[in-house]
């Protein structure tokens, strides 16, 4: 390849990263800083860029002259052209623009502009050759300053490669953080899983605990909460029941602030007066598998129950002795579908009781006819 074409590519290549920052940390809140000239500083005029590029273009080309002309070695000359070029990368850092890299933000333009800086801590350096002042400083969206050492303030004046430095309490937002519970319906005296998600403003992870989790419910009574884990990355879990049947509204205060999101919670309770068993009276044949009977399932107020989750038990003397055998589906809505297998024949009927989670519903009889 061609010395010329190498130096060029070379000196390109380290100026191409002045334009490539690296990106803040991810999912943080961001502010600003507005700086500019600080009064009575003279201001540099700097080089324009075809000056610049014209005396790394002279350097390197006696560099290779003188080695050509002396027998030297190619690491003096190419020295000289690596030299060359971080001396253009560092007189052109005066015209740049600002760019964030990782922790550290540099105010380079000696004319004034506005940096982004994030919630996290960090460094706010100099690096435009001149004297600045900070005019301005915008936090994040409702963060209190962290008071860091140093502290990057409005008015302050900073020399050239002075740093100051930013740092924000950033609390979790109430609005955007979540309520859920799982599942929303179920039995009286079972456990709903409860889980808090703190967010950020954004609607970004908070990632980090928030404080301790208080629950409560409308209305209060007969509900209890158990089990409340902090797993200290901005999630909760814990444990909702409720004796009694019935709606209730959950609500969650992290630290000091509550959640605007609720959660729904129904418990149900069976009543066996209101639920029903139809049909009650099934005829077949030795043999024969009977599937006509549904059991549903319904509160006092004669309001359906709506999930499934029960335990069915069936008892009868057909089932003690043999002649019968019964099975059942859970329909997931509070029915259940019954089938009864006449094993053995006999004579006349025989009742077989129905316990929906150990307590009595009813009965209905089957008979099974002899082959």
């Amino acid at each position: 390849m061609n010395i010329n074409r190498i130096k060029i590519y070379l000196s390109c290549g380290l100026l191409g990263l002045l334009d490539t920052p690296a990106p803040a940390s991810a999912q943080a809140l961001t502010g600003s800083i507005s700086y500019s000239t600080a009064s009575a500083t003279a201001e540099p005029v700097p080089l324009p860029d075809y000056i610049i590029v014209a005396l790394v273009l002279t350097i390197s080309f006696f560099a290779y002259r003188q080695m050509r002309i002396h027998g030297l070695s190619r690491f003096p000359a190419w020295g000289a052209i690596v030299v060359s070029s971080l001396l253009a990368l560092a007189s052109l850092t005066t015209t740049a623009p600002a760019i964030a890299l990782g922790l550290i933000v540099y105010l380079s333009n000696p004319d004034g502009g506005t940096v982004v800086i994030t919630e996290d801590a960090m460094e706010v350096n100099n690096s435009s050759g001149v004297r600045l002042e900070i005019d301005g400083i915008t936090a994040p969206p409702s963060c209190p300053s962290a008071s860091p050492a140093n502290e990057c303030i409005s008015g302050m004046q900073l020399d050239a490669g002075e740093s100051c430095f930013t740092a924000f309490d950033c609390p979790f937002d109430a609005s955007t953080s979540e309520l859920a519970a799982s599942p929303l319906l179920l039995k009286a005296n079972m456990n709903s899983v409860v889980s808090v998600t703190l967010k950020k403003a954004d609607g970004a992870p908070y990632g980090t605990s928030g404080g301790a989790l208080t629950l409560e419910s409308s209305p209060s009574t007969n509900v209890s909460f158990n089990n409340i884990t902090d797993n200290g990355d901005g999630t909760y879990s814990a444990n909702a029941t409720a004796t009694a049947a019935g709606t209730y509204e959950i609500s969650a205060t992290v630290g000091s602030d509550t959640l605007t999101q609720t959660a729904n919670v129904k418990f149900t309770l069976v009543d066996a007066i209101s639920s029903t068993i139809s049909p009650t009276s099934l005829s077949g044949t030795e043999g024969d598998t009977l599937m006509d009977v549904t059991l549903t399932l319904r509160q006092a107020d004669n309001s359906l129950v709506g999930h499934g989750g029960h335990t069915i038990t069936f008892d009868g003397l057909a089932i003690d002795f043999g002649l019968a055998s019964t099975s059942y589906l859970d329909n997931s809505d509070g029915t259940y579908s019954i089938s009864t297998i006449c094993d053995n024949g006999f004579h006349g009927y025989q009742d077989i009781d129905i316990r929906v989670d150990a307590v009595t519903i009813g009965s209905y009889r089957v008979s099974c006819a002899s082959i």
